[in-house]
């Protein structure tokens, strides 16, 4: 499980790199109780209406 989690943050921060887009779901971090945590550096709290407005905008989109 660790070796799976430093994958994804490299994976992520990669991303950054590229000038990607690391948007996160505020409903989904708030159900799930990690309001609090801190997360990638680059990565931020979207909404379901911005997401909703990248997704048919993006020719590509990676999603896990």
């Amino acid at each position: 499980m660790f070796t799976v989690i430093i994958y994804v943050e490299r994976m992520l921060k990669s991303v950054v790199l590229k000038n990607g887009q690391i948007k996160i779901c505020t409903s989904c971090v708030e159900a799930r109780g990690l309001k609090d945590l801190k997360f990638i550096e680059g990565a931020c709290l979207s909404n379901m209406k911005e997401l909703t407005t990248l997704l048919m905008e993006s020719d590509k989109v990676v999603t896990f």
